[in-house]
């Protein structure tokens, strides 16, 4: 996936998908790439693109159902944060894309 085809992730593949204007790429995985974004509101985050493989794509499906558990039991006990916020997930052109916080 090139830069150009990543400019946006429109809310026209997932409705509830924010728009993500991507700003640079931040490095490339073997599951895919990290590219850092704005979202609508101008806020900087993190967005990992799934390469679009059947075991990727189940791995990062773990990924997120982990994340929010976490996410959740840090939310019900604010403090001193050591988990990575997830923020959003969604599907753009088949691939599944997980929107952190920026670290």
């Amino acid at each position: 996936m090139t830069r150009s085809e990543m400019k946006s992730a429109s809310s026209t593949t997932n409705a509830y998908a924010r728009d993500y204007i991507v700003e640079e790429l931040l490095g490339r995985g073997t599951f895919g790439q990290v590219l850092l974004c704005r979202d609508s509101n101008g806020t900087r985050v993190a967005v990992k693109v799934v390469k679009n493989r059947k075991a990727f794509q189940n791995q990062a499906v773990v990924e997120v159902k982990i994340l929010k558990e976490l996410n959740k039991v840090e939310r019900e006990a604010p403090g001193d944060s050591r988990v990575v916020r997830l923020l959003d997930a969604f599907l753009w052109r088949k691939h599944l894309c997980l929107v952190f916080e920026l670290l």
